[in-house]
């Protein structure tokens, strides 16, 4: 089965971080892949999220759960695509707090295309759009000004104030 796992230092705050990736009607703005978003509140640790993801050979509804851990640090989302046009598909994001203020990012996501051609090349599309979306999201971030970065010492803010969201 196929992984896809990285760790990222990100200067945003832990919380700023979490707050954007359960906040998944952003989603078409940040990934370029994902076409549509709707969530579902299923309980204060839960959400039920559609969204719609096109890359070259696919257009697929992909529909998962996630299971939000919010109360203590590291904050967490786990989450498993119930309705997806793969075998099998999760993964999970952890944000844990620098003494600096930055945020370590630790990303796995684990698919299965099964058996289908077609799916095992869009499994190989999507690790190059992940693993080559890294360095996007953090010009996106910075470029839009979605998160306000927090400063240290080896890099003090300058950015102007976050822009409202629309």
């Amino acid at each position: 089965m196929p992984r896809i796992e990285f760790d990222e230092v990100l200067p945003y705050s832990a919380q700023d971080l979490f707050d954007l990736v359960i906040d998944a009607a952003r989603y078409p703005e940040i990934v370029s892949v994902i076409k549509s978003t709707s969530t579902e509140r299923l309980s204060e640790t839960m959400l039920g999220v559609d969204a719609t993801i096109e890359i070259p050979v696919l257009r697929a509804p992909i529909h998962y759960k996630c299971t939000l851990e919010h109360s203590d640090n590291p904050l967490s989302i786990r989450a498993i695509a119930t309705k997806s046009p793969f075998k099998s598909m999760e993964g999970g994001l952890v944000f844990t707090p620098l003494p600096d203020g930055q945020t370590s990012v630790h990303c796995e996501l684990d698919f299965d295309p099964g058996y289908n051609p077609i799916m095992m090349i869009a499994s190989r599309v999507m690790q190059t759009q992940i693993q080559t979306g890294r360095d996007f999201v953090q010009r996106f971030l910075a470029e839009k000004q979605i998160l306000e970065p927090v400063a240290t010492e080896q890099t003090p803010s300058t950015t102007p104030p976050k822009k409202p969201a629309p």
